[in-house]
């Protein structure tokens, strides 16, 4: 007697354990081959194509939170206004109380803690990220205020600037991302206006913006003194906000700086060019406390 199973005959005499043993050889088999044509067809992680980086909020603090690979800009059906309808992770965007930019108008005049740079020197290692130009820092930069001590993590622009006065918003906007051990951040933003100031000290940036989305590059040839980045006068404003690109978290201390960056005109133009328009409008302030330092 012959036994006929799914096209497959045993011999008389077998017994259903027979049966299920053999069929579930064949499907560890299958299972076992399917992994290997997998593991065929996908890329390697040394396969030599152009390191890239996530287009995540990064704007300010890079991130592998939920919602990094929704797709957001600065108009249209993915522009600042609807950020918080984009992504559950994104809702702070749309109902945050405490959110940033803002305008640095209505502010308080008080004794406050110098800003203490304490910043190094190294290569260029710039990013297009899709939102903006984003440099990468190694570790040691560091920042401290108030008795904190933040290590920079990286520093992008803005164009035109985020946060305005008096509703008017500046040629472009540089901030500069910090965080401490317990990775609370701490931003310091610089307005950019037409000048002459920081030229030499912009220009291994300026000079290397990358058109290409998602590329990265490291400069060997670019050196970048990073405290030269700075207005020499150490006056701001403090106030707390958020994150100014989805997720729009709110963990953020903002010290805006009162001198401005001034970059060539050239070098504005190529900013602009580079990135376009990404700057979200300022936001409401929500009875928040602006304190400007009286004594810098």
């Amino acid at each position: 007697m012959i036994i006929f199973i799914d096209g497959t005959d045993f011999p008389e005499g077998s017994t259903m354990r027979n049966i299920f043993n053999y069929k579930r050889s064949l499907l560890v088999a299958g299972m076992a081959s399917a992994a290997l044509v997998l593991s065929a067809c996908s890329p390697s992680e040394d396969s030599g194509s152009p390191a890239q980086e996530s287009t995540t909020s990064s704007a300010d603090a890079p991130s592998k939170d939920a919602g990094h690979d929704v797709n957001w800009g600065y108009e249209g059906a993915e522009g600042p206004e609807e950020w918080g309808e984009l992504d559950p992770a994104f809702k702070k965007c749309g109902v945050g109380e405490q959110q940033s930019p803002i305008d640095l108008t209505s502010v308080k005049k008080k004794d406050l803690v110098n800003l203490d740079f304490n910043y190094g020197v190294e290569n260029l290692h710039l990013v297009n990220n899709g939102h903006s130009q984003q440099a990468k820092v190694a570790e040691g930069s560091t920042l401290t205020a108030n008795d904190v001590d933040y290590e920079l993590q990286q520093y992008h622009f803005h164009t035109p600037s985020e946060h305005t006065v008096d509703g008017k918003p500046a040629e472009g906007e540089i901030h500069f991302v910090h965080k401490d051990k317990d990775g609370n951040l701490a931003v310091v933003g610089a307005l950019i206006t037409e000048g002459e100031t920081h030229e030499e000290a912009y220009r291994p940036i300026i000079d290397n913006l990358i058109k290409d989305t998602g590329v990265e590059r490291s400069f060997d040839d670019a050196p970048v003194t990073l405290e030269d980045l700075l207005p020499k006068q150490s006056g701001y404003t403090a106030y707390d906000g958020s994150l100014t690109t989805p997720p729009c978290s709110e963990d953020v201390k903002w010290f805006v700086l009162d001198a401005p960056v001034e970059l060539s005109s050239v070098q504005i133009e190529k900013l602009r060019k580079y990135m376009g328009e990404n700057a979200r409008p300022a936001q409401d302030l929500n009875g928040r406390e602006v304190v400007e330092d009286s004594t810098p």
